[in-house]
């Protein structure tokens, strides 16, 4: 908790950032969801393009989905974020 008020949102949720490759990172906390615990097989991905790369993992004993990216594979991270989420029993379909 941070604050007086005890703010979590301050702690979890997305993060979207920029990496210095160029490219982006994203994290998304998996506490407290329906994704939590669920096994995720690494994906790692290299296009013909320097700039044209992914990898999407689980960090912290499957707490945190994270992945990065070039700087025009933001979408691909999110959707492989997505599907996954989509295909888990008991999720919200996105």
């Amino acid at each position: 908790m941070t604050g007086d008020d005890g703010d979590w949102q301050h702690l979890y949720g997305v993060t979207i950032d920029n990496i210095d490759n160029p490219g982006w990172s994203l994290d998304v906390d998996l506490l407290s969801t329906h994704l939590y615990g669920v096994p995720f097989d690494l994906i790692r991905r290299q296009g013909d393009d320097e700039d044209d790369w992914f990898i999407c993992s689980l960090k912290k004993d499957g707490q945190v989905f994270s992945a990065a990216g070039g700087p025009l594979n933001l979408g691909e991270m999110i959707e492989i974020f997505l599907d996954w989420s989509n295909s888990v029993e008991g999720g919200p379909k996105v």
